[in-house]
Parts: structure tokens; sequence; C-alpha cells
């Protein structure tokens, strides 16, 4: 693993490890898990605002769950808005079942933060099981509540073709 910053690259061929106290106090030591967004629930840490925000981001919504608010809302700007964590929860399960059955590559990704808000800039390329292709644009602003819970969601998408 590479480090930059705060962020982990993981090496080739590898997954991004634990950034929890335990894996930095103890490195030699295997924790027992990896974690695709260094997010360490079972160690007791919360993520950052900017991790819920990237889990989203990159379709692994269930890891998003616990830090919905009751009221959460999303819109999904010129297509629909969801209001509520049920529905939006069914909202991610549905998107989900959908990115089951094709292939997700990031061509970019780049995350903004600020003390109550996290903006994600992605472009992705989603690839089907008969080859077809698209790639889309997405800007997704999320917002916060004081205590960490996202509570607003607005995403930007553009389909520009493959």
């Amino acid at each position: 693993m590479r480090h930059r910053g705060n962020a982990v690259e993981p090496s080739q061929g590898s997954l991004e490890a634990c950034r929890c106290r335990a894996s930095r106090r103890y490195p030699a030591i295997d924790i027992g898990h990896t974690t695709p967004l260094a997010m360490c629930e079972a160690h007791g840490m919360d993520p950052t605002k900017a991790e819920i925000a990237e889990s989203f981001s990159r379709h692994d919504f269930a890891r998003a769950y616990a830090h919905l608010t009751e009221d959460v809302r999303w819109e999904v700007v010129g297509d629909r808005r969801i209001e509520g964590r049920e529905d939006v929860v069914a909202a991610c399960e549905a998107s989900a079942s959908y990115l089951d059955r094709v292939t997700t590559r990031f061509l970019s990704f780049r995350t903004m933060v600020g003390p109550d808000f996290v903006i994600i800039d992605s472009r992705a390329e989603y690839v089907d099981a008969d080859g077809g292709s698209s790639v889309v644009a997405s800007c997704d602003i999320y917002r916060f509540t004081g205590g960490g819970l996202l509570t607003e969601l607005t995403s930007y998408t553009v389909e520009l073709g493959a």
C-alpha cells in the first residue's frame, strides 16, 4: 500500500486495509478484515463524511444506510425526488440490483469536503453482459447534520456515451 496524505492507495492486486487504530498500532497483525473505503465499523470507529459519501457514490450503498437521517432527501435532478430513509434505501437496493448485472469502472473520482458537505465529481463506464457500454458523468452533493448524518443528496448525471 502507498499512502498519499490521508488517503491509502491499495497496492496492485490488494484490497485497501482498514485504517482503524488497531491496524495502525499493530500493522503486522492481521485484523481479520479489509474495507474498500477505510471504514471500520468493526472496531467502533465512525466513518468520516467523505467516506460515507464515497461509499454511496461508488454504489456501495449499504455502508451509508446507518448514516442516513430518517427524513433524508435525495433529488436526482431531472428524474425524481426521493424522501425518507425507507424510500431512499429502497431506491438504492433497486439501483444495486441493476448494478450487479454490469461492470463499473470509475474513470475519475474526485472528492471535495467542507464543514457540512461533500461533493463527489466522477465519471464511470458501465459495461453490460453483452458488451454494451456507456459513460456517465456524475456530480453528487451531500449535506450532513452536525452529528455527521446524511440529510440531503442532490445528484446530477449526464450520459456521455461510450
